[in-house]
């Protein structure tokens, strides 16, 4: 659910992708933890305008960090209180979330060395919609001895068409058995 990937058309795995992003949620010390090295002062004094992210108008509710949907009930189901700060002067129902949205990109782009061309890894990350850790050239990058010229994305695993490029699902076929 939050997970894109810019996928090869000819290829069953993800790693063959153009580009993936991932969508994680993290709070402000999660972010601190991983990515404090990189962020300025003024980037971690920002976090916290980030925070509390009002989710009460959907109908899904964040559960250990995943989404789960709910229906249109009120019926919220079951928090597990990880991240979230009640707002009980409105309304019980009202939740302010101090989760940050971070995504993760990775894309496959050319490079010219000397005579020949090959393929690289590059890497950003975008926190919230205004900090930007723009770490360039992807330094764990292996390259496979067949393919030296070649690049992969990070993230891998099959994804499954009908031949024509439409998603397949073999539960969906065989749900009548």
């Amino acid at each position: 659910m939050n997970t894109w990937v810019d996928k090869d058309p000819k290829s069953k795995y993800l790693k063959n992708g153009y580009k993936s992003v991932v969508r994680k949620w993290m709070t402000k010390e999660e972010i601190i933890i991983k990515y404090g090295n990189v962020l300025t002062q003024k980037d971690i004094d920002d976090l916290d305008d980030l925070k509390s992210y009002d989710f009460d108008n959907h109908n899904f509710i964040m559960v250990s960090g995943l989404n789960s949907r709910c229906g249109g009930t009120t019926n919220r189901g079951i928090l597990d209180g990880v991240g979230i700060t009640p707002d009980y002067t409105t309304n019980y129902m009202n939740r302010k979330w101090d989760l940050i949205p971070v995504y993760e990109v990775e894309w496959i782009d050319w490079i010219k060395d000397g005579k020949s061309y090959y393929g690289n890894r590059y890497v950003t990350t975008r926190i919230g919609s205004d900090i930007y850790i723009l770490t360039g050239e992807d330094e764990t990058l292996v390259r496979d001895s067949d393919a030296p010229n070649e690049a992969t994305l990070a993230l891998n695993g099959l994804f499954y068409t009908d031949g024509h490029g439409a998603p397949y699902s073999l539960m969906l076929a065989t749900a009548n058995l």
